[in-house]
């Protein structure tokens, strides 16, 4: 009875979504699991955008990863990235 079933279709399926969960959880694992979430704890940073409308049109927004902040225009679609002295970019740092 077992050699039967092994040979049929539906232990070959069985089989093969075994194989395919175990090669997603393989992924997972070693991707986000380990990679992800401990390249977070290694680097910590603030995670968060912070933005800032004005009535005119504009926005400021401090983007994580990005050094300088962002001038989004609406009325015009412009994207400006605004120059920081380096002393400036120091202390942003200290607070992140």
């Amino acid at each position: 009875m077992f050699d039967e079933f092994i040979q049929t279709k539906f232990f070959g399926f069985l089989s093969c979504c075994l194989a395919f969960a175990m090669l997603c959880y393989f992924i997972w694992k070693t991707g986000y699991a380990s990679g992800y979430q401990n390249g977070i704890k290694d680097n910590p940073k603030n995670r968060e955008i912070h933005t800032y409308v004005y009535e005119d049109g504009r926005m400021l927004r401090f983007i994580p990863g990005v050094d300088r902040p962002v001038l989004i225009n609406l009325n015009n679609n412009s994207v400006i990235f605004i120059d920081i002295e380096p002393k400036q970019n120091h202390e942003a740092e200290n607070d992140r």
